[in-house]
């Protein structure tokens, strides 16, 4: 007993160090994909996404297991693996490659590496520079990966050039085209938005660029999503997910202008505002000043009564186009407002002296 222990302890120790070692087998991480071959011929794709997709070999292709139920889902990610083949891919993403090392082995893919980095000009000025680091060689690649694409010199409409700096986020439909046929390049994508943008931004004008806006989500965006995507996937087996600027920088005389308006902008606001203010006072002052006079109106109006005991100065300082008659200090209107002509009262009697009898 203790013998068997022994034995399948070390046949234990074996598997690992060969899969850490990709040799015999492997551990494939979590969202990437490893390709068995045979000679130079793909064999069997090696997809870790956990339950979210899985490969058809017939399409070369991956998909999703969105909308399966729980049993079609593990029959899809499951395959022809027995039942300890699938406890040790679905815990630790084990697989078993061959004992025939090398003729069968895993692909492997040497990538080229590039940054961007920013530096100053001859004049100080800040620049998008794009330089190459050291390729690496590995047999792991991403099913799903996110590259900054830095797009330098894009002319707009009005031939003013500006610079870019953009994230897009890629995921891998066709393994085995991407992996075998473009090894992975990167730049190819790269170049397929670079052109995109630069096709954009070459029929907009400047201020057109800037109201698209820059984030995820924005007509920019999606803009350059649809122009790129079905390319992208039908070539090179990658589709665009996402592309978004995360930086612009217009021309400098673009961005001049840019500064220039917006002080203009400013000033234009400030008056604007002293204009209301100005407005609203003078509003205040008319309303002051108008009120006796509505107040007048309304009594014209509503009781036609009133108006023989308007003060003649206040219809005179305040109602100038009123037509009516002075009779003993009262103004009499001649037609009120909404009545009738109003009747002139009669004199006032003449007092009778004392001691005299009347008539």
């Amino acid at each position: 007993m203790i013998y068997f222990l022994v034995i399948f302890g070390l046949f234990i120790l074996l598997l690992y160090f060969a899969a850490k070692n990709k040799q015999q087998a492997t551990f494939v991480a979590r969202n990437h994909f490893e390709i068995k071959v045979y000679g130079e011929n793909p064999v069997e794709v090696l997809l870790n996404m956990g339950k979210r997709a899985y490969y058809d070999v017939e399409k070369d292709e991956v998909i999703s297991t969105e909308g399966l139920s729980e049993e079609d889902r593990e029959k899809k990610l499951r395959g022809k693996m027995n039942f300890f083949s699938w406890w040790l891919w679905e815990r630790w993403g084990f697989r078993w490659v061959s004992i025939v090392f090398p003729e069968r082995r895993l692909l492997k893919i040497k990538i080229k590496r590039k940054r961007i980095k920013e530096e100053k000009d001859d004049e100080g000025n800040s620049i998008f520079v794009i330089f190459d680091e050291d390729d690496i060689e590995t047999v792991s690649i991403r099913v799903e990966f996110e590259r900054p694409v830095a797009v330098i010199g894009a002319e707009d409409k009005g031939r003013l050039a500006h610079d870019l700096v953009l994230n897009a986020t890629f995921i891998v439909t066709k393994p085995v085209l991407w992996a075998t046929t473009w090894h992975v390049n990167f730049d190819l994508l790269m170049d397929a938005i670079r052109g995109a943008v630069i096709d954009l931004v070459r029929d907009k004008s400047f201020e057109d660029i800037l109201a698209m806006g820059k984030g995820r989500g924005s007509k920019f965006s999606q803009e350059i999503i649809t122009a790129v995507g079905g390319n992208t996937k039908e070539k090179f087996g990658v589709l665009p997910t996402d592309v978004w600027v995360v930086e612009f920088r217009p021309d400098r005389q673009a961005s001049n202008a840019l500064k220039a308006g917006r002080i203009l902008k400013l000033q234009a606001d400030a008056e604007l505002e002293q204009a209301k203010v100005n407005k609203e006072a003078a509003f205040q002052r008319a309303q002051g000043e108008a009120a006796p006079v509505l107040e007048l109106g309304a009594a014209y109006e509503l009781v036609g009564s009133v108006a023989p005991l308007v003060n003649a100065e206040r219809v005179a300082a305040n109602m100038k186009d009123l037509k009516g008659t002075l009779v003993n200090g009262t103004v009499v209107p001649t037609l009120p407002i909404g009545g009738s002509p109003a009747p002139v009262p009669p004199p006032p009697p003449t007092p009778t002296p004392p001691g005299s009898s009347g008539p």
